[in-house]
């Protein structure tokens, strides 16, 4: 509770300290004038001063009553602080609608899932582009506010530091606004990976097929096999590495080299969670909250990277990324919540599919062999910047995991059991909890069902899984490559 409240205050001071602080600096000049203006208006002479206040005259009604605008001069300064108070007030009031937003909409949606994915991504755009025009509101507050704090009190006035804090201000708030309307634009995941073809693999969609029936969820429209130590389902666009245009609908994404690690049960196990999440409102959530979510977070990494660049024109985005972080924060305490029933009820369906057994087994080997896929990749940089490379990644990968888990496997396996499972965009909970779901004890899991090669991998399913391999272990070095990643040697020169 503690650090809610601390949260809500440092939000509440990123977005309302600037517009208040022009509030009161516009009221202080309004005064101010008034003041100069009864002076001149009186002759400076006191006893009059007070007959025009007690008639009701005074700068600002002098200058309300100029409709003809034949006191434009007299009157500029007074319009010049109106705009300033305006936009003090404007950017109050977009400030504290995006706090407001941030604060309720998490409340209002409760437990539902539904609701939470309904609400989330028109409250992000709201609440973004708020801060956004708070923040380029604010830059031009705080620029024209230190000029008139400096010619008032110095009688000069500092244009570079002025200049840095409104160049700051703009920028954290097109940042923000940058990252509203990407909301609307689709963000397709980049993949390097294979579309299996269904009259070449007629087999495994056979099985995909059975399965789906089994857990009531429809066929996914595409099914690709990569490279990276990951099983996930999506409803958004999926971009195929050397592919011309995203492939459409729901996508299951298959792990090669954890396929070659799995048993059949074990892909059965898996293939039947993620089928869950593409029933109810599973794909609901996966299509309206998490792709909102993650540009929510996008726009905090931008602002934060901007406010750790330092000086004064950065400076102006440490409250931007303030305030950005509380939304995120707001959002994030619903979301694992969320994320952990859905994890749930998705390995209910797993293990309704082979047994609780293969789909708990299948969840040590991905905690205990995904780290592995780094070293692979290195392995894979340093062989390029010999000139060489691998035929087959996959099997690389499957090896160095065979070799890793067959050292001490009992502590690595109680070592990953406490550890949460990677996720594009949920929070998952550990495997220990999840087993415990379940209803299995971590310790009446045999070690050497984890730490092994399987005698009857899944890999056999696919037929053309080593042409694919190849394919795809060309493709990931070329990227390699390409990024930078990787450095081969030129050949020489004829």
């Amino acid at each position: 509770m503690r650090s809610l409240l601390k949260s809500v205050v440092i939000a509440v001071l990123a977005m309302l300290t600037v517009p208040i602080a022009a509030f009161v600096l516009a009221t202080h000049n309004k005064t101010d004038l008034d003041d100069r203006f009864m002076k001149a208006a009186s002759r400076n002479n006191g006893l009059v001063a007070a007959q025009l206040r007690s008639q009701g005259v005074s700068y600002e009604t002098f200058c309300a009553a100029d409709v003809q605008h034949q006191y434009g001069q007299v009157c500029g300064p007074l319009n010049e602080v109106h705009y300033f108070e305006w936009a003090a007030l404007a950017a109050c009031a977009l400030g504290i609608l995006a706090l407001g937003l941030a604060v309720f909409v998490p409340v209002a949606t409760g437990h539902s899932r539904r609701w939470l994915a309904l609400a989330f991504s028109p409250t992000v755009r709201v609440v973004t582009f708020a801060v956004g025009i708070s923040f380029c509101l604010q830059a031009a507050l705080a620029t024209y506010g230190l000029y008139l704090l400096e010619s008032q009190a110095v009688g000069r006035v500092h244009i570079q530091i002025i200049g840095a804090v409104g160049i700051g201000g703009l920028i954290a708030g097109v940042l923000v606004l940058k990252s509203t309307f990407s909301i609307f634009r689709p963000h397709p995941m980049l993949i390097v990976g294979e579309r299996l073809n269904t009259e070449k693999e007629a087999a495994f969609f056979g099985r995909l097929r059975e399965l789906a029936a089994k857990t009531g969820a429809a066929v996914p429209s595409n099914v690709v096999v990569g490279l990276e130590p990951n099983f996930f389902v999506t409803s958004a666009p999926v971009q195929l590495v050397g592919e011309p245009q995203p492939l459409p609908g729901n996508t299951l994404y298959l792990s090669a080299p954890l396929c070659r690690l799995f048993t059949a049960a074990e892909l059965d196990a898996v293939v039947g969670h993620e089928f869950g999440h593409f029933s109810g409102e599973d794909t609901l959530y996966s299509m309206r909250f998490a792709p909102a979510y993650r540009t929510l977070h996008d726009a905090l990494l931008a602002v934060h990277r901007q406010a750790s660049r330092g000086g004064l024109i950065s400076a102006m985005a440490i409250p931007a990324r303030s305030m950005l972080d509380f939304c995120l924060s707001q959002f994030a305490r619903p979301e694992r919540r969320i994320s952990r029933e859905r994890e749930h009820a998705a390995d209910e369906v797993g293990a309704s599919i082979a047994g609780p057994m293969p789909l708990a087994t299948a969840l040590l080997k991905v905690g205990l062999y995904v780290p592995m896929w780094r070293p692979t990749v290195g392995t894979a940089i340093k062989v390029l910047d010999e000139g060489k490379a691998f035929r087959n990644l996959s099997e690389t990968y499957a090896q160095i995991s065979i070799e890793h888990g067959g050292k001490d496997a009992a502590a690595q396996i109680k070592a990953v059991a406490g550890q949460a499972m990677a996720h594009p965009t949920d929070t998952h909970p550990s495997t220990r909890e999840r087993i415990a779901a379940l209803k299995l004890d971590l310790d009446s899991i045999p070690v050497d069902q984890v730490a092994l090669a399987a005698a009857g991998s899944s890999a056999l399913s696919l037929g053309a899984l080593t042409e694919i391999e190849e394919g795809l272990s060309q493709t990931y070095q070329n990227v390699l490559i390409v990024s930078g990643q990787a450095t081969p040697p030129k050949p020489a020169a004829a």
